[in-house]
Parts: structure tokens; sequence; C-alpha cells
């Protein structure tokens, strides 16, 4: 009798998860933040506040959203004609 009950709480669990909204469909349904009334709006403090309600979603937004900015065009950073690093 209690394996069977194993199996029904079993199936059940696994009923649920497949249920479950993902926390991309959460996010997305929240509603949504104005920036023009927001002008202080820290976008990375978001997600770091966040990060145990959308403990995916804010790692990945880390990866993203955390990619230093360069202020060297890419054609010289990738020309070898460039510039050459000499002895002195």
């Amino acid at each position: 009798m209690t394996e069977a009950f194993e199996e029904f709480d079993m199936f059940q669990s696994q009923l649920e998860l497949s249920t479950s909204k993902t926390q991309l469909e959460l996010y997305l349904e929240e509603a949504k933040v104005d920036r023009k009334t927001n002008p202080n709006l820290d976008v990375l403090g978001f997600w770091k506040d966040n990060k145990l309600r959308y403990p995916e979603l804010s790692l990945m937004a880390r990866d993203v959203l955390s990619v230093p900015i360069t202020t060297v065009a890419s054609e010289s950073a990738f020309s070898t004609g460039g510039r050459v690093i000499g002895k002195f």
C-alpha cells in the first residue's frame, strides 16, 4: 500500500514541475518598469536584488550586462598593419 502512495507522490511532484512556469515566463508577466520615470534605474542592481527570485536569469543578465565597454574601434583592434609594439 505504501508503495502505491510513493508512486502517486512521485507522479504528482513530476506533474507539478511540468505545469509550473519558467523563470522567464514569471519575469515577463511582471509589470514593466518605465525608464523615463526612473532615471536612476540600475539594471545590474535589479538583477542582483532578484537573484533569489530568478537565479538562472540573473546569471545570464550578469554575464551579458557586465561586458566591459571598449573605446578601441574594432578595425584597429584586429588590424595587423596598425600599431606595432617596439622595443621601447
